[in-house]
């Protein structure tokens, strides 16, 4: 649907080419004008998850370079985009610029927000990030970018967002039928679920490439769940819990990849925990690998009441427990190795030998288990008794 605006003589001639675009009754014929589509490339909502249908429901933000240099937007302030219900127009009429003589490169944000973003002069890879947006100290929310690059005039040009972090969708953990870990009473009660060294905090950077990576705010927060008010809790009667639901609007975290952007973005580089045990001084969270942290307790009961024995915590205090990331992905053989940007992910904890493991890489069950060695032979004894 194309929309027309009335502007005073002296707006039309802060435009480029104004006076061409009047019609006769003295109106903007649009059909030059700088106007967007846009959709993301999977899911987001300002309160949740970005999808096609509630992208509209927040604004987005867009600069445009010709020749190099910044013709759409200022330095500290992209053009505002909003859903008017049929399209996406200027929140700011004023704003509008016109097609110039020559394609252009286009960098966006979304959702929208008139601070602490910045914009190169130039996107000629002389100034480096050309984009630069924030997260919100407050929010936990989907943020996505768009870039389109030596686009030439279109009525309506479009974009496709593609977020800015990874998300971690679930966490459930289950006890495995006929384990070592359900025949020997195992419980496990958790405080609070953590991704030691992730970040959620910080700026995102966009190449002029296209590329996004991460500034990490300086005091960083990692992604967590506290589950205090909630407590879950695992036995040999219950043996599964979802400790973080799909439900839950929020998980969102940089990505972990690195070197290669995937889904054009390169994350912290921070590897994944594979589970093995760290030098002899390290630990765990301190070797600077991503691990699942739960803050629990784990004893063993009879009857599933009486408490005989605490392997971590005590009646009063919880603990901390390591579990890898490494695991299968779906039904294939491959091994996850990162966490990727536009990617939610469902992790299922199966504890059958054990549930894992302290901050030293010591396992916190050790089944008491046994193997055969070897049987003494007889040994043959020939007696004569001589009468």
């Amino acid at each position: 649907m194309k929309k027309i605006y009335l502007f005073a003589c002296a707006t039309l001639l802060a435009l480029s080419g104004c006076t061409n675009e009047i019609s006769e009754d003295g109106f903007v014929d649009k059909t030059n004008a700088i106007s967007f589509s846009a959709y993301p490339t999977k899911t987001r909502a300002v309160t949740g998850d970005v999808t096609n249908a509630n992208i509209t429901d927040d604004n987005f933000g867009v600069v445009g370079y010709y020749s190099n240099k910044l013709y759409l937007g200022t330095a500290t302030k992209a053009t505002e985009q909003y859903w008017d219900g049929d399209s996406w127009e200027y929140k700011t009429p004023t704003e509008l610029r016109f097609w110039p003589n020559g394609n252009m490169d286009f960098y966006a944000f979304f959702p929208y927000t008139s601070t602490n973003t910045t914009f190169a002069s130039k996107n000629d890879g002389t100034e480096d990030p050309v984009m630069t947006f924030q997260t919100e100290d407050d929010k936990d929310q989907d943020m996505l970018f768009a870039v389109a690059k030596n686009e030439a005039k279109k009525d309506r040009l479009p974009l496709t967002f593609r977020h800015a972090f990874s998300k971690i969708e679930s966490v459930t953990i289950k006890i495995a039928d006929g384990s070592n870990v359900e025949n020997g009473n195992i419980n496990v009660e958790v405080k609070k679920v953590e991704f030691t060294n992730t970040s959620t905090k910080g700026t995102i950077n966009v190449s002029a490439d296209g590329v996004a990576s991460y500034t990490v705010a300086a005091t960083n927060t990692t992604r967590a769940f506290d589950l205090s008010s909630d407590l879950k809790k695992i036995s040999s009667s219950a043996k599964e819990a979802t400790l973080v639901a799909k439900l839950n609007k929020n998980g969102y975290l940089f990505a972990t990849n690195t070197g290669t952007a995937q889904n054009q973005v390169i994350g912290t580089g921070k590897s994944l925990w594979d589970g093995t045990a760290p030098s002899a001084s390290g630990t765990v969270e301190g070797n600077g690998s991503v691990s699942l942290k739960l803050t629990c307790k784990v004893w063993r009961s009879d009857n599933g009441t009486d408490i005989v024995t605490y392997y971590l915590g005590d009646d009063s205090n919880y603990a901390d427990m390591y579990i890898p990331l490494k695991g299968k992905v779906g039904d294939t053989e491959n091994i996850l190795d990162a966490l990727i940007a536009g990617k939610k992910y469902n992790f299922t904890i199966v504890m059958q030998n054990n549930v894992g493991y302290k901050n030293n890489g010591e396992p916190i069950l050790t089944p008491i288990l046994f193997k055969v060695n070897q049987v003494v032979d007889w040994e043959e004894v020939n007696v004569t008794i001589t009468l």
